[in-house]
């Protein structure tokens, strides 16, 4: 599918869909998505907040050239999730001071987190396509 680029502030990679969406890239290699609030506060915008999706790019062995995983991930449920995630992880560690605003996805299945095995819980999201990164 085509896509526009559109003006964004700063780094972000912003573009427009041929159906009028707007959709965030981001990538990682560390088979993580990682969503920052603007402050603490629980309704805080997030950094992934403006668009209709959010285009994640990640390589299927981290860290590495060559093949890369693609999901199209709804940007509403992203932050819902990111969200639930950083409430669960408050009421477990009340007596934290600090100014974490910063909520970590970990799509593998080991992960010791509350945050893990998203490469399962959005499976439906997977695009099936073939990006090889050089």
């Amino acid at each position: 599918m085509p896509l526009i680029p559109l003006p964004s502030i700063g780094r972000a990679m912003i573009y427009a869909m041929p159906n009028g969406e707007t959709v965030r890239i981001r990538t990682s290699n560390d088979h993580m998505l990682l969503v920052v609030g603007w402050t603490r506060a629980p309704g805080a915008k997030l950094n992934v907040d403006g668009t209709d999706w959010l285009l994640l790019v990640m390589p299927e062995v981290r860290r590495t050239l060559g093949r890369a995983i693609c999901y199209l991930l709804p940007t509403r449920e992203v932050e819902a999730e990111a969200r639930r995630v950083r409430e669960a992880w408050c009421a477990r560690n009340r007596k934290t001071e600090s100014n974490n605003r910063t909520f970590k996805l970990w799509f593998k299945k080991d992960s010791r987190t509350l945050a893990s095995d998203y490469a399962t819980k959005w499976s439906k999201y997977r695009l099936d396509v073939c990006v090889v990164t050089t």
